[in-house]
């Protein structure tokens, strides 16, 4: 992601939905620019703090991942540090992430620990995401996925 073979000024969009933290917010924001035309734009969900000073054991999840939890207002200043115009942002509501994510992937885990369940590396991958999934219902309310609408001058 941070080595892509395009030519700069591109693009008229950009669109990346919850893969950005695979190198990190500000980075990418900054590596795919050079990609956007002038007047395009870059369009990005992801992680996000809704509320601040966020619970320890919300952070200490997330660390083992490479995760870093920022706030809107935080992602907002390192768009407008990567040379960008933050044009809207919205949240995905919570609604959205237990009925359509959470919901359908706890059958998925149960039919794959009935099949899968004693291959130890399967094992600590279905136990991750169900942790995942409790650490959302716990904490929904204070982070989720923020959209970014945003736009290269």
């Amino acid at each position: 992601m941070d080595d892509l073979p395009f030519d700069q000024n591109e693009f008229d969009i950009i669109w990346s939905e919850g893969a950005i933290d695979i190198i990190g917010f500000e980075k990418g924001l900054s590596l795919w620019k050079q990609f956007c035309k002038n007047g395009g734009c870059i369009v990005v969900s992801d992680l996000t703090l809704f509320d601040s000073p966020a619970p320890e054991s919300l952070v200490n999840f997330w660390k083992p991942y490479g995760v870093t939890v920022y706030t809107e207002e935080e992602k907002s200043r390192q768009i407008s540090n990567a040379g960008l115009q933050l044009l809207n942002m919205f949240r995905l509501e919570e609604k959205g992430w237990l009925e359509h994510f959470y919901e359908p992937m706890q059958k998925v885990i149960e039919k794959l620990r009935k099949e899968q369940g004693d291959i130890q590396e399967c094992a600590a991958v279905l136990d991750a995401l169900e942790q995942e999934a409790v650490i959302y219902r716990k904490y929904g309310k204070l982070y989720g996925y923020t959209f970014f609408v945003m736009q290269k001058p």
